[in-house]
């Protein structure tokens, strides 16, 4: 299964019928109410009980329908099928509604009205909305972030049948191909359309360097040697790969017997026992399907959760920064004065940093240090506390004092909310880099990028003072991406929560 388009999916449709319905049922009472079409037993009694309990619990039973039993997914409809989808959909609606009605026998059911209304309105508005589902968003979704970016590795015969193919799935963008069989001076612009972003010497690094979360790989036998090793490099950054049979039985006896296995111990090793948030699982799994143009493939890709646990990350997720947002609106009248006060400038700080598989995204702070902090940078790397790829000084000049104060309590940290409400972030994940950090990443480190960043993480629970080294972060990092659980970020939560009102909470 497509897990991330499955979600998409899924969450639409959940989130958008439930809308439907209450803008269905309330413009359904309002125009009766209005016209005096309402009889006495409607209002006698609980409205809540006799009018919106019934109808919610009816839409959540044909949800539960049509989200197990019916065709749900998004396809390209003609008007007519978008009637006939709403009108099957509402039908379910109305019956479910009906036997709930008839053996509550409660005032509702004195109103054939608000019934009929309320399901005219819902068959309206379910039609129009699979027919923007059909006409705008199978269209232009791969325009988005939340596209799947893909890249093509092939030979001039082949790639013309594999982009054609890849590119009548609207939740996939194409944004590069590697043609291994023609030169570097001799390299088409494009292909259909994609452009020829990279040859075999330059493919990793390209890679490394740019968004992408899958790769198809469609080549002759004789080309495989070619990119034997980079496939393996990708896989270790993360990336879902798609691998034409032939090349089975050498990966997983190159990769998956061996480096896999090395990867794994390595990263469990260096897991701190005293957390107890996850358990040591394998690190990749092997999956043989029959993929585009009906040809079987090897998917080579990092454990994938079930569907419904993504839904309750992105759930928890949307219902934890909303409250974030609140309590960051206080916050802000509170220390945006006092931010001003102590050194000019502006109180939220923006700076772009990197996303998911290497999207770059604009992270928000409270501002804790000096505006001139990114160029006095390059004065104190020698000072720099951490081995590796990132900057950490336990007594930076650049942070003004109420900086030190809204570090020091992780006040700075709540604007992020509002990056977890847009989806470039989540509560739980692993901390996005800056771009200099990120183009100094080797594959191995790219692989920390494979799931969304968080707010906190594993890493900064384990002891956010104590780890200097930037490989044991990394390690942490894909250990937790390894062995995702939602009941593990919700215990990383409640530990990050803990260590906030510590008074050494690690934070700097």
């Amino acid at each position: 299964m497509y897990t991330k388009k499955r979600q998409l999916e899924f969450q639409v449709v959940f989130i958008s019928y439930l809308l439907i319905t209450l803008c269905s049922g309330l413009v359904a009472f309002l125009i009766l109410k209005a016209s005096g079409k309402l009889t006495a037993d409607f209002f006698h009694g609980s409205f809540l009980i006799n009018v919106a309990l019934p109808l919610a619990v009816s839409i959540l039973m044909a949800l539960y329908v049509i989200l197990r039993k019916l065709n749900y997914h998004f396809q390209r409809l003609s008007f007519f099928q978008c009637v006939i989808r709403a009108f099957r959909e509402t039908a379910l609606l109305a019956s479910f509604w009906a036997i709930l009605l008839i053996f509550a026998k409660n005032g509702v059911s004195a109103s054939r009205y608000f019934y009929a209304t309320t399901l005219l309105i819902f068959f309206i508005l379910v039609t129009i909305e699979w027919k923007y589902i059909s006409s705008v968003v199978i269209n232009n979704f791969y325009k988005t972030s939340s596209a799947t970016y893909v890249g093509v590795i092939s030979n001039s015969k082949r790639a013309d049948r594999v982009i054609r193919t890849l590119k009548r799935d609207w939740a996939r963008k194409l944004v590069g191909i590697c043609l291994v069989d023609v030169e570097d001076r001799y390299l088409p612009e494009n292909v259909c359309n994609v452009p020829v972003s990279s040859t075999v010497s330059n493919l990793i690094e390209h890679v490394r360097r740019n968004a992408i979360d899958e790769v198809f790989v469609e080549v002759e036998e004789a080309e495989r040697i070619q990119i034997q090793d980079a496939i393996e490099e990708m896989i270790c950054m993360g990336i879902r790969v798609h691998v034409n049979v032939p090349e089975i039985s050498r990966l997983e006896r190159n990769f998956t017997e061996k480096a896999l296995y090395e990867i794994s111990e390595q990263s469990q090793e260096s897991m701190p026992e005293e957390t107890g948030i996850i358990e040591p699982q394998t690190v990749y799994t092997r999956e043989l399907k029959y993929g585009y143009g009906g040809r079987p493939v090897l998917i080579l890709d990092r454990p994938r959760r079930h569907i419904r646990q993504q839904i309750m990350k992105r759930t928890i997720d949307i219902i934890g920064s909303i409250i974030g947002l609140a309590f960051t609106g206080i916050l802000f009248l509170i220390l945006g004065p006092m931010i001003k006060k102590d050194s000019p400038g502006p109180v939220l700080f923006g700076q772009i940093r990197i996303g998911k598989n290497g999207r770059k995204f604009k992270m928000y702070k409270f501002r804790s240090m000096y505006q001139d902090a990114e160029a006095r940078k390059k004065e104190l790397m020698d000072k720099n506390e951490m081995n590796g790829l990132m900057f950490k000084m336990e007594n930076d000049p650049r942070i003004t004092k109420v900086g030190r104060f809204i570090r020091k309590t992780s006040l700075d940290e709540f604007p992020q909310f509002w990056n977890v409400l847009k989806g470039d972030m989540s509560l739980v994940g692993t901390r996005p880099p800056t771009v200099s950090e990120f183009n100094q990443y080797n594959s191995f480190h790219k692989r920390r990028l494979s799931m969304k960043p968080g707010i906190t993480g594993l890493w900064q629970v384990s002891g956010r003072s104590d780890i200097k080294d930037f490989e044991e972060v990394v390690r942490l990092d894909c250990q937790y991406i390894d062995n995702w659980s939602v009941s593990g970020d919700i215990k990383i939560l409640f530990k990050t929560i803990s260590l906030v009102f510590k008074k050494d909470n690690g934070a700097a």
